[in-house]
C-alpha cells in the first residue's frame, strides 16, 4: 500500500500573480508559495503522484532525478508539517 499526497480539504487557495496563496479557514494562517512551490501545488491539485511531480521538475529545471527526489521530498515534508497536505493510502 502506497501513500500519496493530497491538499488538505479544509484549505482555500488561489493563484495570484503566479503564486499560490493558501488560507486555512480554521487557523487563519496564510502561506504564499514561490513559483516552483506553486507548480508543485498545482500538480498536487491535479492529482499527480510524486513520481510525476519529480519528472516535471527534472524537465522544467534540468535537475537530476536524485535532486528532484530530494527537493520534492523536502517540500512535501514541509507542507505536511504545516498541515497543508495529508497523505492518503492507495487501497
Amino acid at each position: 500500500m502506497n501513500n500519496y499526497p493530497i491538499i488538505h480539504p479544509e484549505l482555500t487557495w488561489r493563484l495570484l500573480d503566479s503564486e499560490a496563496v493558501i488560507v486555512s479557514p480554521t487557523s487563519g494562517n496564510i502561506r504564499v508559495l514561490n513559483r516552483t512551490g506553486t507548480e508543485i501545488w498545482q500538480l498536487l491539485a491535479d492529482g499527480c503522484e510524486i513520481e510525476k511531480i519529480e519528472m516535471v521538475l527534472v524537465d522544467q529545471y534540468n535537475l537530476s532525478i536524485h535532486q528532484a527526489k530530494v527537493d520534492v521530498s523536502a517540500f512535501l515534508e514541509d507542507l505536511i508539517r504545516c498541515g497543508l497536505i495529508i497523505l492518503k493510502s492507495h487501497v
